[in-house]
C-alpha cells in the first residue's frame, strides 16, 4: 500500500481529506510526499492484555454512536483502578485481619498515590497492578484454604502481568523465589502453581 497523493496535490484536496491529517502522517514517519516510500504496517511493541481488554469498550461505544477516543480512555483505566483498589482492601483484610487498615490502606491507593495521572489514559502500569495485586491476594487466600484452586488463580494472574505490562518481568524472579518459600511444604500446590505460569 502506497501513501496517499502529497498534501499539497490537487486530487488530495479533492478528496476531503483534512490536508493536516495527512501532514501529520507524514511528519509521523519521516517522509514528506508519497514518492518517498511505500506505506509500511506500523507494529506496536506493547503487550496485548490492555487492548483486548478495552475491546468491550469500544463495542460499547461504537454500539451507542459515542466516539470511542473519549469514552474508552475515560472508562478502561478508571474500572482497573476501581478494582485495583477494591483488591488491596481484600489483600490488607486478609493480612491484618481488620477492615479498618484494609479500607485506610484502599483508601490511600486511591487518594493519595499516582493512581489519579493514569484515570483518563490508555497506559499500561493499572492494568499491570491489578494483576500483580490479584495473585498476591490469592497466594495470601491460599495460605488460609487448602485449595490448589487459590495457587491456580494467583499463577494465572501472575502470568498476566506480563501480558500487561512487559516491564514488570523483572519482578517475576522475587515472585517465584517467594511462592516456592510460601508452598515449601506443600508439593502439590507448588506444582500447580509452576505448571500454569509455565506456559
Amino acid at each position: 500500500m502506497k501513501f496517499p497523493p502529497d498534501p499539497n496535490a490537487s486530487t488530495f484536496k479533492k478528496s476531503g481529506i483534512p490536508t493536516e491529517d495527512l501532514q501529520y502522517l507524514y511528519e509521523y514517519t519521516g517522509k514528506t510526499s508519497s514518492n518517498d516510500t511505500n506505506f509500511s504496517p506500523i507494529y506496536s511493541a506493547d503487550p496485548p492484555l490492555l487492548p483486548a481488554i478495552a475491546v468491550p469498550l469500544y463495542t460499547i461505544a461504537t454500539t451507542f454512536s459515542i466516539d470511542p477516543v473519549h469514552f474508552v480512555p475515560f472508562f478502561l483505566n478508571s474500572i482497573i483502578l476501581a478494582l485495583t483498589s477494591l483488591i488491596i482492601f481484600l489483600l490488607s483484610n486478609e493480612i491484618y485481619s481488620s477492615k479498618k487498615i484494609a479500607f485506610v490502606l484502599s483508601l490511600l491507593f486511591s487518594i493519595c498515590s499516582f493512581a489519579w495521572p493514569y484515570v483518563t489514559s490508555m497506559l499500561l502500569q493499572p492494568l499491570a497492578a491489578l494483576t500483580l495485586v490479584s495473585s498476591l491476594y490469592f497466594v495470601a487466600l491460599s495460605k488460609r484454604k487448602n485449595s490448589i484452586f487459590y495457587p491456580a488463580l494467583s499463577s494465572l494472574f501472575l502470568g498476566l502481568t506480563l501480558l500487561a505490562h512487559i516491564g514488570h518481568l523483572i519482578l517475576i524472579p522475587g515472585f517465584f523465589i517467594f511462592s516456592i518459600y510460601h508452598y515449601r511444604n506443600k508439593v502439590k500446590t507448588l506444582i500447580v502453581f509452576l505448571s500454569i505460569f509455565s506456559p
